[in-house]
């Protein structure tokens, strides 16, 4: 993509550590996290890693640091 940036990583999310907060969702600018329903209520994964830019924001954002970059 024109916009992802050669030197930074694509984010992943440990979707069995997710609490469903939401948190992630709403920061990512790029739609790359979205939630899903799971067994015990929602979960984030990282759907649209192609839109990933590798800014970590949804990293910094995690409380229970589910999320992370893969480089």
């Amino acid at each position: 993509m024109f916009w992802k940036k050669k030197d930074r990583g694509v984010a992943f999310v440990h979707a069995d550590k997710c609490v469903g907060c939401g948190k992630c969702v709403k920061i990512c600018r790029h739609h790359v996290l979205e939630m899903v329903a799971a067994e015990n209520g929602k979960r984030a994964i990282a759907n649209n890693t192609g839109r990933c830019t590798g800014c970590g924001k949804c990293v910094a954002i995690c409380p229970q640091r589910t999320i992370g970059i893969n480089f």
